[in-house]
């Protein structure tokens, strides 16, 4: 995931802050965060699975960044890149948010990373996950304000909706005609749909306008 380029040449620091959710990813895996300075791309922040993070939890990270460790180019960009072994490995990234300031570069440069949320009541470590690229399954309208229907053929067993601050919002064991879910009481935002299906977790992400 590739940012548009930014004139940044005339700030003295900039602060990186997201949050991100991880599953599948083996231990030592790994997701960058990368800046690229006019002439080259530069990893700014490194994080792996087992050392950063675990998955299936919600993280919330920040990065400060001074002029005098990085050049601040008229073209700067931002990237997030996954490092993993295959592409059954996910990193979800939400809420990006870049900071500039013109000032004198009165804040320290630095790293954290926390934990938010509740972990899903899902075993994901030990639960069937279908790649959701590969399955016939769709959420609309997507974005949505009050009905979110799901589109599959196959039965349902339960669905459950988690926001991304990792907070379990919606959960419903169901039969085999249900085929929607009132979200009219859902905050604006980001959210995943968890659709189990013949013992196997279909994540699927979706906006609450």
């Amino acid at each position: 995931m590739t940012s548009a380029a930014y004139d940044i040449s005339g700030s003295s620091s900039f602060e990186i802050e997201f949050y991100f959710y991880s599953w599948s990813m083996e231990n030592g895996e790994d997701f960058w965060v990368r800046y690229y300075d006019g002439s080259q791309w530069l990893t700014l922040a490194t994080y792996a699975r087992g050392t950063s993070f675990e998955n299936n939890n919600f993280y919330v990270a920040t990065i400060t960044i001074t002029s005098a460790q990085v050049n601040f180019a008229s073209n700067a960009k931002f990237r997030f890149q996954c490092d993993a072994s295959g592409n059954s490995d996910h990193i979800y990234i939400d809420a990006v948010t870049v900071t500039l300031d013109s000032g004198s570069a009165l804040i320290e440069p630095g790293q954290t990373i926390a934990q938010v949320g509740e972990q899903s009541e899902i075993d994901f470590e030990n639960t069937e996950l279908s790649d959701p690229d590969d399955e016939e399954m769709t959420l609309y309208p997507n974005p949505a304000s009050q009905i979110l229907n799901i589109n599959y053929n196959g039965d349902i067993q339960e669905v459950q909706v988690m926001s991304m601050q990792g907070i379990l919002v919606y959960k419903q064991k169901v039969g085999s005609d249900f085929r929607s879910i009132d979200i009219s009481k859902l905050p604006s935002g980001l959210y995943i749909a968890m659709v189990k299906s013949n013992g196997e977790w279909m994540p699927k992400k979706f906006v609450k306008q």
